[in-house]
C-alpha cells in the first residue's frame, strides 16, 4: 500500500484491507472560511457573556435586594407579633416568612444566574406569602375597630367572631405569661395600657403592607426564574391544578349547604377536569378523544360559572321572602334544612348562638363562591384553548 500527498488532501491506494490503517489527514479550508468560523464563534460567546450580565444586572434582579431588606422587617415584625400575642402568634407564620425571604434572596444574589433551586425556593416562598398575606389581612381586619354600618356589620361578626373563639385559649395563655412585660415596657416609655391596642394594630398593619410586597417580589420572581430556566407549562398542567382546586373548594360547597349544594357539580366538574388534564397530556391535546373531552370540560367550566353566579344572587336575598327567581335558590327545602342543621350541631358551633353560627356560614359560602368563579372561569379558558388550538405551544417558557 502507498498513498501520496498533495497540497490540500491525501489520496490513499491500496488493498481495501489497508486503507482503515491511514489515518485522515484533515482538509484545510480556505482563509475566508475560517475567518468566518472565529468570527462566529466571538458572536457566540460574546451574545454569551451579555446574557450573564443582562441576568446578573436586569431589573429583576434589583427584586433579591428589596426582598432581602422586606424578609428583614418581617421577621422584626415577626417578634414584636409574638411578644404582645396577637391572635395568630402561635402560627410564627411572619417568623417562617421572613427566614425563608432572607435565605431565597441571598442564594440567588450570589449566584450568576437563576437555576432551579433558585426558582423552588421563590415558589415556596411565594407559597407561604400567599397565605401569610391573607391571615394578616384578617388579623389587621379583626384587630382594627373599624365604623361599619349594619349591612357590614353581620359580615365583620361573621369573620372576627370565629378567630376570636378558635384563638382564645392560646391569647390568654399568652397574655398570662407576657402581658406583665408588655405593660412594665409600656410603663418605662411612659405610654398607658389602652396604648396596646394601637400597638397591636400597628404591627398587624404593618405585616399586611409587608406581606403583600413580599407577595409580589416572590411571585415576579418566580415568573422570572422560571422563564429563564425554560420551565414549559401548558395548557394541560393548569388544567390538572384547577381540577384539583375545583374537587377540593367542591367539599365546603357540600360541607356548608351552598346554592344547589345536594347536586356536587364543583366537585363532579373538579374530577372531570383532572381526567382531562390526564388525557390531554398523554396525547398533547391531540385526537378527537382529547378535543372531545376538551369540548366537554369547556361546557362544564361554563355551568359551573352560571351556577355559581346564581349562587352568589342567592347569597344576597338569602334573608329575603322568596319570590318568582329567588324561589329557585331553595330546591329540596328539607334537604337544606337538614344540611344547616347537622352545622349547627358540629364542633364549635354548637357551642355558638344560632345567629353567630349562620353569620359565619353567610362568609364562608361567600368566600367559596368567589373561588369557584375565578376557578371555573380558568377552567373554561383553558379547556378552550386545549380543544381549538391548531399546534401545541407553552404558554410560558
Amino acid at each position: 500500500m502507498y498513498y501520496s500527498q498533495s497540497n490540500s488532501s491525501t489520496i490513499v491506494t491500496g488493498s481495501s484491507e489497508d486503507a482503515w490503517c491511514v489515518p485522515k489527514i484533515r482538509q484545510k479550508l480556505p482563509c475566508s472560511t475560517r475567518a468566518r468560523q472565529k468570527k462566529n464563534k466571538s458572536t457566540t460567546k460574546k451574545a454569551s457573556s451579555t446574557s450573564r450580565r443582562m441576568g446578573q444586572t436586569g431589573p429583576q434582579w434589583s427584586l433579591y435586594p428589596l426582598l432581602a431588606m422586606i424578609a428583614l422587617c418581617e421577621f422584626s415584625c415577626g417578634v414584636v407579633h409574638l411578644l404582645f400575642c396577637l391572635p395568630l402568634y402561635f402560627l410564627c407564620l411572619p417568623l417562617l416568612n421572613g427566614v425563608l425571604g432572607l435565605l431565597t434572596s441571598f442564594h440567588a444574589i450570589f449566584l450568576r444566574y437563576p437555576n432551579r433551586c433558585s426558582f423552588y425556593m421563590q415558589f415556596t416562598c411565594t407559597f407561604t406569602s400567599f397565605w401569610f398575606f391573607f391571615s394578616s389581612l384578617l388579623e389587621t381586619y379583626c384587630v382594627g375597630d373599624f365604623q361599619n354600618t349594619n349591612s357590614v356589620e353581620e359580615v365583620n361578626e361573621g369573620v372576627c367572631y370565629g378567630l376570636k373563639y378558635r384563638t382564645m385559649g392560646t391569647s390568654e395563655s399568652c397574655m398570662d405569661f407576657l402581658g406583665p412585660l408588655q405593660m412594665s415596657f409600656l410603663t418605662k416609655i411612659g405610654w398607658e395600657a389602652k396604648d396596646r391596642e394601637s400597638i397591636r394594630f400597628f404591627i398587624t398593619a404593618s405585616l399586611s403592607i409587608l406581606s403583600g410586597i413580599h407577595l409580589c417580589c416572590t411571585t415576579a420572581l418566580t415568573f422570572y426564574s422560571a422563564t429563564e430556566i425554560k420551565i414549559r407549562l401548558y395548557s394541560f398542567h393548569y388544567q390538572l391544578v384547577l381540577g384539583l382546586l375545583v374537587a377540593f373548594t367542591g367539599i365546603f360547597h357540600l360541607r356548608f349547604c351552598c346554592t344547589f349544594f345536594f347536586l356536587g357539580l364543583p366537585f363532579a366538574v373538579g374530577v372531570y377536569s383532572v381526567i382531562q388534564g390526564v388525557v390531554s397530556w398523554r396525547t398533547k391535546c391531540h385526537g378527537s378523544v382529547s378535543r372531545a373531552m376538551n369540548v366537554a370540560g369547556a361546557a362544564l367550566a361554563l355551568l359551573l360559572l352560571a351556577a355559581t353566579v346564581f349562587g352568589v344572587f342567592c347569597w344576597f336575598h338569602r334573608n329575603n321572602k322568596p319570590h318568582s327567581i329567588t324561589r329557585h335558590c331553595h330546591w329540596l327545602p328539607k334537604t337544606e334544612e337538614y344540611c344547616l342543621r347537622v352545622i349547627h350541631f358540629s364542633h364549635p358551633y354548637i357551642d355558638w348562638l344560632p345567629i353567630e353560627t349562620e353569620r359565619e356560614i353567610a362568609v364562608i359560602q361567600m368566600i367559596i363562591y368567589v373561588f369557584l368563579f375565578v376557578f371555573s372561569f380558568l377552567q373554561f379558558a383553558f379547556s378552550m384553548k386545549s380543544a381549538f388550538t391548531t399546534k401545541l405551544t407553552q404558554l410560558y417558557y
